[in-house]
């Protein structure tokens, strides 16, 4: 077997991006040249192109142990690690790519990009770290809240059923309070409305005194009215009787033509249609 045409095949088959295809020729060059710098170090660069990362950072390590003194295997390895995201690995592996070729610009521009990234990184760390201690704080001055707002409302539920029992008690002492109260206002307004029915009792009583005695001076007044019409008509009646000369009987004209001292008007008999005399 010509190792030289495998190695060749196998950059044929690498430019050509057929990276398996290119590996396969590496190895079975390798397998006759153990530990030879250019089959691990292609090796290594079809896992990288495959983005096999932890197979191609084997075999760059292998070729840093092979030749120490090339930069390239170093420059891979820092690739290598840069893309598994391990920028420490990776800073390192450029730094001493910049050792073995400090004109390496590659190397230079890569070795800051890791920098900044590994800076960047550990700003968000820092802030991540933060902000999770922030929310452990919070979440613990929010359980220390928590606690104390249930020890508030255990305390105010207390205080409001300690409130509810003294309502309930004063109300006990106003219903008693106001039960007495009621019975003396009880018996006051008792008093009171004998005391009223009494005085109407009196004011009855003197009314109808009054009305008797009105009655009684009415019916006096009637009967003196009576008995004033009653004299008034028997005077009315004998005036008339003095004043007509020819209202007289026979026998009286007779006795006065004979006897002057006659008076008829004295001697007159009272007949029974006459009143009588009050």
């Amino acid at each position: 077997m010509n190792l030289n045409n495998e190695v060749e095949k196998g950059n044929l088959e690498y430019y050509s991006g057929k990276y398996s295809n290119a590996e396969k020729h590496y190895r079975s060059a390798d397998l006759h040249l153990k530990d030879n710098f250019i089959t691990n170090f292609n090796i290594g660069n079809s896992k990288y192109k495959n983005k096999d990362y932890k197979e191609a950072v084997k075999y760059f390590e292998k070729t840093s142990e092979i030749d120490e003194k090339n930069p390239k295997s170093f420059y891979n390895l820092g690739n290598s690690y840069f893309k598994m995201e391990n920028l420490v690995k990776s800073i390192e592996s450029y730094e001493k790519c910049l050792e073995l070729e400090p004109n390496d610009e590659d190397a230079r521009f890569n070795l800051e990009a890791a920098k900044k990234k590994l800076k960047m990184r550990n700003q968000k760390n820092r802030q991540k770290q933060q902000q999770q201690q922030s929310q452990k704080q919070d979440q613990k001055n929010q359980e220390n809240q928590d606690k104390k707002n249930d020890q508030q409302n255990k305390e105010d539920q207390k205080n409001k059923d300690q409130n509810k029992e003294d309502k309930k008690q004063d109300q006990k002492q106003a219903d008693k309070g106001d039960k007495g109260k009621n019975k003396q206002n009880q018996e006051q307004m008792a008093k009171e409305d004998k005391e009223v029915q009494k005085k109407i009792d009196e004011m009855n009583k003197n009314e109808i005194s009054k009305n008797r005695m009105r009655r009684y001076k009415n019916n006096l007044k009637d009967e003196d009215k009576q008995i004033s019409e009653k004299y008034r008509n028997k005077m009315m009646k004998r005036k008339k009787s003095r004043r007509d000369p020819f209202n007289r009987n026979p026998e009286d004209i007779f006795r006065q033509m004979h006897d002057p001292n006659y008076d008829p008007f004295e001697n007159k008999q009272k007949t029974n249609t006459d009143e009588k005399d009050w």
